[in-house]
């Protein structure tokens, strides 16, 4: 059942809605007595289980590691392997009968525990193996868990553990490059399992590692191909840009659709913003160029495809591609210019594309977009100050200023909002 808070706040909210007339008052038993019936998918209940079995967990490793020097190694091994069988055997217990949540709480105890019995044997038998490789295995563990119970809890649990391997992996030398092809599979079946359970957490983890794995691939370039690591920001920053405009073409209702764009364009500000301390120039790199090159006519067509269906506004697309050519090209730029004008202009555009996500999300009520135009918009402002104006303006000044602008930049987006609500309400009261 929903939480008493949920349930007072709702009654509340009710007596406000029939004093304005937008609810009947006859239908107001009715309500509370439907929301009362609804299970919470994440209660208080759930949490308290889900934490007891964990501590249990670290109960039974704890006692082991305690008692590690005189126990045999079968009696390890046997310890391990009991506990885990029988936290599994409680939650096929309570799967039979629908007690749900003790079902997902001691299935993920029997996930944690197959873990630590790989680790154990591992370490008990003195198994000389890549050490990823048991994370590997308990990934598989855990996400044939996670299938069988239909358990959200250990779905996301799973996601970290895919994570993790894929990490390791890269720091690690893995035979015939096992990460390169096995974790995009991974990651597709799990974020089709995620949607299917509705679990924005775990899509949530799947966008970060998946931003981890990209950067991961481009970076083992500096050592394969003997590029720059100034040069491999453009690669980043164009591959970031045009996964985000992939994500993006999904339609505006698919479930995690705005999960894996906010994250990545989180990822591209991230790139630019970081760009700026150190621009580099080519050295005579033209199969690099060529890339780069091919990366920008992809990320014309997406935004051509963009406009053309009407997702993107005219103004946000021509935003995006300037910012894309700048990211991509400023070191080819810089060769033909200067330095000091190609950061001018890259703060610019940066600004004019935190300006523009802003606006954007004000009309589409994308809080994420709000968020990302917000804090690179900030970010950006201290950086232009700590970079030019820290000699020439007090920081009091320099606050003033940049009040001033972001008290501006709210009223055009207020008002624009206002147009965007406007032309709604025109367009209902003509049909």
């Amino acid at each position: 059942m929903r939480t008493p808070f949920y349930m007072k706040t709702l009654q509340q909210d009710l007596g406000h809605w029939i004093d304005q007339g937008w609810v009947d008052a006859d239908h107001k038993d009715k309500i509370l007595q439907h929301a009362a019936s609804k299970k919470s998918s994440m209660n208080v209940i759930s949490i308290l289980v889900i934490l007891g079995v964990v501590l249990l967990g670290f109960a039974a490793i704890s006692f082991v590691a305690a008692n590690w020097a005189g126990m045999g190694k079968l009696i390890r091994v046997a310890l391990i392997l009991s506990a885990m069988w029988i936290a599994f055997l409680i939650a096929a217990f309570a799967l039979s009968r629908k007690v749900m949540v003790y079902a997902h709480a001691f299935g993920l105890l029997g996930a944690i525990l197959f873990g630590a019995g790989i680790m154990l044997i591992a370490q008990t038998f003195n198994i000389q193996a890549h050490y990823p490789t048991g994370v590997l295995i308990w990934f598989f563990g855990a996400f044939t868990t996670a299938f069988i119970l239909q358990s959200k809890p250990i779905l996301i649990f799973s996601c970290l553990l895919a994570g993790l391997w894929m990490s390791m992996a890269f720091a690690g030398n893995i035979p015939d490059n096992l990460q390169l092809w096995l974790f995009p599979v991974l990651a597709i079946i799990l974020a089709f399992s995620a949607i299917r359970l509705k679990s924005k957490v775990s899509l949530h983890i799947i966008a970060i590692s998946l931003i981890v794995y990209l950067s991961s691939c481009l970076f083992r370039g500096v050592d394969t191909f003997d590029i720059e690591i100034g040069m491999l920001f453009s690669l980043n920053g164009g591959v970031f840009i045009i996964a985000a405009l992939l994500f993006s073409l999904l339609p505006k209702g698919f479930f995690g659709r705005n999960v894996f764009v906010g994250w990545l364009a989180l990822a591209v500000l991230t790139t630019a913003f970081s760009q700026q301390f150190g621009f580099n120039s080519f050295n005579n790199e033209y199969l690099l160029l060529g890339v780069l090159a091919g990366a920008l006519l992809l990320i014309v067509a997406l935004l051509v495809w963009h406009w053309r269906t009407k997702s993107l506004p005219f103004l946000l697309a021509i935003s995006i591609f300037t910012g894309s050519a700048l990211i991509l090209f400023n070191p080819a730029i810089i060769i033909i210019t200067s330095e000091i004008l190609v950061q001018m202009l890259y703060g610019a555009v940066f600004f004019a594309s935190c300006i523009m996500l802003l606006v954007h999300g004000t009309n589409s009520r994308q809080n994420y977009l709000l968020w990302l135009g917000g804090i690179g918009f900030t970010a950006q402002a201290l950086y232009v100050y700590f970079e030019t104006f820290k000699d020439l303006l007090n920081t009091s000044l320099f606050f003033l200023i940049g009040g001033l602008l972001l008290l501006i930049l709210s009223v055009i987006a207020l008002r624009l909002s206002k147009n965007s609500k406007q032309q709604i309400e025109n367009q209902k009261a003509a049909s």
